[in-house]
């Protein structure tokens, strides 16, 4: 947030009758939400915040007095949604492997908001299970196949490795 949007949030929660001490860091939030705070010792969180749309690092101080952020980086062009489009690109090259096609569905919206959806979904059920289901349906044809979690780190690998470059940068 910049100013301007910290200075609407602050409004709004006031407007909501709150009494607004202080806008804090959506990592300094993260880091409360998951008690690291709650402790009465010092010590250093680093928060890894992989968004839908951004990435952002940040490592903070915590102590008994005070919550201070000591460094932040972060790239605002790679989150989630990068994820996603590997996967909406993975199903694309299956649909026209299997149906030995050329044709580049993604032009069509309908079926483009379909791969947009199952990528999502896939990502939720890549977190439990080594597989997960996809199903392509585009101008009547509809293709089965499935996408491995080895396949799903092989395809999204760079992304992965731009977040770990980062973190390192942050730190030093």
């Amino acid at each position: 947030f910049g100013i301007n949007e910290r200075e609407a949030t602050r409004v709004a929660g006031e407007i909501a009758g709150l009494n607004v001490l202080r806008i804090i860091n959506e990592p300094t939030a993260a880091a409360i939400a998951y008690g690291a705070v709650s402790s009465r010792e010092q010590r250093t969180v680093m928060v890894y915040d992989l968004g839908g749309g951004t990435f952002d690092i940040t490592m903070i101080d915590i102590r008994p007095e005070a919550v201070e952020v000591i460094c932040t980086g972060g790239d605002h062009n790679l989150g989630g949604k990068d994820w996603d489009d590997r996967i909406v690109a993975y199903m694309v090259q299956e649909y026209q492997r299997l149906t030995k096609s050329s044709e580049d569905i993604l032009e069509d919206p309908e079926t483009w908001q379909d791969l947009q959806t199952s990528a999502e979904k896939c990502k939720k059920v890549l977190s439990q299970r080594e597989q997960a289901p996809i199903a392509v349906t585009h101008a009547g044809k509809r293709v089965k196949t499935a996408l491995t979690r080895e396949k799903f780190e092989e395809i999204t690998q760079d992304l992965l490795e731009r977040t770990i470059w980062i973190t390192h940068s942050m730190l030093e």
